[in-house]
């Protein structure tokens, strides 16, 4: 008898990023997150800090089982910003590129093609 958990996850500066689909831990405790943070890194990747209980449906006994949802903090944001902002500079780049003098592309059509392959190579690529 584990429990469901859902996580409503926010940034370091407390805005709201959305909420992971739900996962099953082994321990039926709502008090204990020790399951929780490893089986999000495994499930999504990411790495979180369990904030507080926002809501639970108990089982057979309060506290215990059922489907919890917690408040969770990303704890890496780059995690998630850093590719973004690569592929917005690189959109950013290119929408330059095409407002200059048609005689000047050749010399950065190349350019723009290298920024976009850089930007999806890193949202591939995971942070150290």
């Amino acid at each position: 008898m584990g429990r469901t958990v859902n996580i409503v996850l926010v940034d370091a500066t407390g805005a709201l990023l959305g909420a992971l689909p739900a996962l099953d831990v082994e321990s039926p405790w709502w008090q204990n997150v020790d399951d929780v943070v490893p089986a999000v890194r495994a499930r999504h990747g990411i790495d979180v800090a369990i904030l507080r209980l926002l809501y639970g449906t108990g089982g057979h006994r309060p506290a215990a089982g059922g489907e919890v949802t917690y408040l969770a903090q990303l704890s890496r944001p780059a995690e998630l910003a850093w590719p973004v902002a690569r592929l917005r500079g690189a959109v950013i780049y290119r929408d330059f590129v095409a407002n200059i003098e048609p005689a000047e592309h050749v010399y950065h059509d190349a350019d723009v093609a290298g920024r976009l392959s850089a930007a999806v190579r890193s949202a591939r690529t995971p942070l150290p």
